[in-house]
């Protein structure tokens, strides 16, 4: 009794209550359970809530097809904000890999890598693969937003490729990609 009439007294006070109990509800019946987790991970990097991120995720959410990188994208490290026209808006769900990598690895020896899954994924799904890569993936314009997104990013994907190099595992944002 006392719940009910607490609850009841508070949508009478507050009426926005009812609407925010709308929209929690909703978050929480409607979005899966890795996505409601990663978009409270992402509240955490930014403040944002899990909901709000979440929206942010599906209207920015992208990838590229490998079949357009070269290896000039992953051989400097410095952001080119001119490489982000590359990427395609996408669906979350529908990104076959999250590629997760130190770029104070050896460039070669992750493209090659890269290129090794390529052809594997081609082999078995008989298409190129589509990839979320940080620095095309990321909008150099509006980093801090998509970096309040990567975790809902990453959930995005089908799955988590690692280019797994010497430097890899002390590097913070790889450790938290993993996680």
């Amino acid at each position: 009794w006392f719940l009910s009439s607490s609850v009841m007294f508070c949508v009478v006070l507050w009426p926005n209550t009812v609407e925010s109990l709308r929209t929690w509800l909703k978050y929480w019946v409607e979005t899966p359970g890795a996505m409601r987790a990663a978009a409270a991970v992402a509240c955490l990097i930014g403040k944002v809530a899990p909901e709000q991120a979440l929206e942010q995720a599906q209207r920015s959410f992208c990838s590229v097809n490998v079949s357009q990188l070269t290896f000039e994208h992953l051989k400097e490290s410095a952001p080119d904000p001119s490489l982000h026209r590359l990427a395609e808006l996408t669906k979350l769900g529908q990104c076959d890999a999250f590629v997760s990598h130190s770029w104070h690895d050896n460039a070669t020896a992750k493209w090659e890598a890269l290129q090794t899954w390529r052809k594997q994924f081609r082999s078995k799904r008989g298409r190129e693969p589509w990839i979320w890569f940080d620095k095309i993936c990321i909008d150099q314009h509006n980093i801090e937003h998509d970096l309040q997104t990567l975790p809902i990013s990453l959930s995005g994907c089908k799955s988590l490729l690692i280019l797994l190099g010497p430097t890899y595992l002390s590097r913070l944002w790889c450790i938290i990609e993993i996680f």
